[in-house]
């Protein structure tokens, strides 16, 4: 859902000096710079900033995975094409988003289709989620953007895990590639997991109200079929070996 008040961006923090992400910044590239594709960060969201850093700041601060893919539009990014960029979006920042896949206790995940009008990633699967407000927790964000997307209400306590961990972290843009276009968004996308007590995927679908402003379909999957998907991506050249017990098409 688009957010009404204050946007939270990501702040970046190397050898003890704290700054704003720029938006045509590479993250990994400003920590690393070897073209990697993933890295293990600390991650604390404080004050309203998300502050990403290669060493762990604090004791609350947790430790992630985070990823960007090999095509990654702003590691790519030439001289020229970031003159291309009109200031406007250039001011902007890195958001940040957030997500909550959930498990049921029937061992499923829940992924949802956004709708075919949205102006970003449109009829895309994802984990339901979407943007941080001020003075939120990210676990706070993920469980609100999860009611208002698919009309599941949660709290915290529901879940095995208390408080709900960071699973790992995302470097998103669109459009995905340069051969599309300049890019037009930038965010850190928190990817939390949680898995329910006992509520299974038959008990919660009875529950499900999807808002048709943001999503247009969702899923209930076993973790077999969405580790297939994930073998499928983009950024990979593993052959991919379908189980036998993966059905050919799903309702």
């Amino acid at each position: 859902m688009a957010s009404s008040g204050k946007n939270i961006l990501v702040h970046l923090k190397k050898c003890e000096n704290l700054s704003a992400a720029r938006f045509t910044q590479c993250i990994i590239d400003y920590f690393v710079k070897t073209g990697e594709t993933k890295m293990e960060i600390s991650v604390e969201l404080i004050d309203n900033k998300l502050i990403i850093s290669d060493s762990k700041q604090t004791a609350t601060a947790q430790w992630a995975q985070f990823y960007h893919p090999p095509f990654c539009p702003f590691y790519h990014l030439s001289t020229n094409q970031v003159s291309e960029i009109t200031e406007e979006i250039k001011e902007r920042g890195i958001n940040v988003g957030v997500s909550v896949l959930v498990e049921s206790s029937d061992d499923k995940v829940l992924l949802s289709r956004r709708a075919s009008h949205l102006r970003t990633f449109p009829s895309i699967w994802v984990p339901p989620g979407g943007h941080v407000e001020e003075n939120e927790s990210l676990a706070e964000a993920g469980l609100r953007e999860l009611e208002e997307e698919v009309g599941l209400h949660l709290e915290p306590d529901q879940f095995m895990q208390q408080p709900l961990k960071i699973l790992t972290l995302w470097e998103s843009c669109f459009p995905a590639k340069l051969e599309i276009g300049l890019p037009r968004r930038h965010h850190v996308v928190c990817y939390m997991y949680g898995k329910l007590r006992n509520q299974t995927s038959a008990q919660l679908n009875t529950q499900i109200k999807m808002d048709a402003n943001e999503t247009d379909a969702c899923i209930w999957l076993d973790k077999e079929i969405v580790e297939v998907i994930d073998l499928s991506r983009e950024d990979t050249t593993t052959e991919i070996k379908i189980p036998g017990t993966i059905p050919k098409t799903i309702r």
